[in-house]
């Protein structure tokens, strides 16, 4: 769901075309229905992603392609927002993804 500033709101929905367990797919889908549907040069006053019918990551199950290309990146993009998420859960928000900077001005604490 979009909302300008008018607080005109539209709302799409689109599937993905294969399971996934990365916040990264889930992104791209979100911008590139935005990028359709929304003139990228207006102020977007809120944006929400909902995603429906999600699965444990042990509970994906993908009939393997002779003809696509291997998903190999994704097992490293897997293991890297695994990691993410375990700095998070450890130091809070202030761990950034997908190249957004937060700034932090409190102090972090080191109890290793």
């Amino acid at each position: 769901m979009i909302k300008d500033p008018n607080f005109k709101t539209i709302s799409r929905q689109t599937k993905l075309a294969s399971p996934t367990c990365t916040s990264r797919d889930i992104r791209e889908a979100a911008m590139a229905l935005v990028r359709k549907v929304w003139n990228i040069d207006l102020p977007i006053r809120m944006m929400s992603v909902t995603c429906t019918g999600m699965v444990g990551e042990n509970d994906i199950y993908e009939q393997i392609s002779l003809f696509e290309e291997s998903k190999k990146h994704d097992k490293k993009i897997e293991k890297f927002e695994k990691t993410v998420d375990s700095l998070k859960n450890r130091f809070g928000d202030v761990v950034s993804l997908g190249g957004s900077i937060n700034e932090y001005k409190g102090k972090i604490k080191k109890d290793c």
